[in-house]
């Protein structure tokens, strides 16, 4: 699934709305201050009811790199950022949600950690904004997240999609989805760790927005929803085995 042909220079931003007009105009001018000419930005709207595509549209037609798509139909988040990923085109790519704000230098930062060999993603801190103002850090001091262990990620998933940039590589075992999968970001974070390192930068790159509306729910689940979830994520890294195992040995 993921896009054909050579990849290019520069980065690939994706972003995912949803009913998000009342934040999103933060979220990309943030990111337009970050940006440089070779990057994309590729949106994809799940069917918005507000007035999300009509700020998307406005942004498109005024930036050349931004790119507007509508899903016909409400799919959801993570198949939102499967299509998402399938149509990124550049060697770097971000993962961003409709209503954080980007941190200046963040783009800069990230990039270059990504640059020591055999680091195929990086996942940064981020700061708690809320209607009251920012706060505590996402990862507080002394609890920095495990970004070395599929296993421990299992259990406890540190990955939050849009602390995380990674190299393209990862798509070759990312793509498709399998279907069984939670959340796309403990699944990246998963292939990543299968492929490659992972850094963590301490420092933070993003205020994280925290509100009623948030697509990422906050609020603790159900033990039924959490074993369903568990079950669905043990099958999926039965296939991650298996990707692994044919793009390092394809004649196996």
């Amino acid at each position: 699934m993921a896009a054909e042909g050579k990849a290019q220079n520069g980065a690939s931003i994706l972003i995912a709305t949803y009913n998000g007009a009342k934040y999103l105009a933060d979220q990309i001018e943030s990111i337009m201050a970050e940006v440089v000419p070779d990057d994309e930005i590729i949106i994809i709207d799940d069917a918005s009811s507000d007035g999300t595509l009509e700020i998307l549209l406005h942004y498109s037609a005024r930036f050349p790199i931004v790119t507007v798509i509508r899903n016909d139909k409400n799919i959801g988040v993570t198949k939102t950022f499967e299509r998402l990923l399938g149509l990124s085109t550049r060697n770097i790519v971000f993962l961003s949600d409709q209503d954080d704000v980007w941190i200046a230098g963040r783009r800069a930062r990230m990039i270059a950690a990504l640059e020591p060999e055999g680091c195929v993603a990086v996942l940064t801190n981020s700061l708690i904004m809320t209607e009251q103002g920012i706060g505590a850090s996402f990862f507080r001091e002394g609890a920095r997240p495990d970004v070395g262990s599929i296993a421990r990620n299992f259990t406890r998933n540190n990955f939050i999609g849009c602390c995380m940039a990674f190299q393209r590589e990862v798509l070759a075992t990312a793509l498709p989805f399998p279907r069984t999968i939670s959340m796309h970001d403990w699944w990246i974070g998963s292939c990543a760790m299968a492929i490659g390192k992972v850094c963590y930068l301490d420092a933070p790159s993003l205020l994280y927005r925290r509100h009623g509306s948030n697509q990422s729910p906050s609020t603790r689940r159900s033990l039924r929803v959490v074993l369903g979830d568990r079950y669905g994520n043990l099958q999926a890294l039965g296939s991650l085995l298996a990707r692994v195992i044919r793009l390092r040995w394809p004649t196996a």
